[in-house]
């Protein structure tokens, strides 16, 4: 349970067979209650499963017999899990410079956007000021796009 639940709980990252998994990545948790311990299901389980593949000649490959051990016992996963994982920050904190960064990115892309408007205007003898009150949408439209290439560019990984 404390190597599971409680990180799950806390939306933490938790271990499962050595592996690190964050607690958002989770689709389902299951616990089952047994009589017995896995170290006394499990050599059953092997068995049980031995005996069906010798009388049916058919093997299921990909699923271990720890898997099978999930399908015993009770299940009581909603007296420890009510409510999904805490969540942190949805997004990382950003750093000052990142920030200042976009925000340059921001104007940068309205600005190129307004030069271009201003220039389309003038080649097609339109008053600036009138194109951008019936068509808004265009202007910020262009903008956003715009920003999406230039902070793309600036900031992939």
């Amino acid at each position: 349970m404390k190597r599971i639940v409680e990180p799950y709980k806390k939306g933490k990252t938790l271990m499962c067979n050595g592996e690190p998994i964050d607690a958002s990545d989770v689709e389902k948790i299951k616990i089952n209650e047994t009589d017995e311990p896995s170290s006394v299901l499990l050599p059953r389980i092997k068995a049980e499963r031995e005996a069906k593949i010798a009388e049916s000649k058919v093997v299921v490959l990909g699923i271990s017999n720890e898997w099978y051990v999930t399908e015993k016992g009770i299940d009581v996963t909603r007296e420890f899990i009510t409510a999904p994982p805490k969540r942190g920050r949805t997004f990382p904190k950003m750093p000052v410079k990142t920030a200042f960064g976009i925000i340059s990115l921001i104007a940068l892309s309205f600005m190129v956007v307004i030069v271009i408007t201003v220039v389309y205007c003038r080649l097609m003898n339109l008053s600036f000021v009138e194109f951008a009150r019936s068509n808004p949408g265009v202007l910020i439209g262009e903008g956003i796009i715009l920003f999406g290439i230039l902070a793309g560019i600036r900031y992939r990984r």
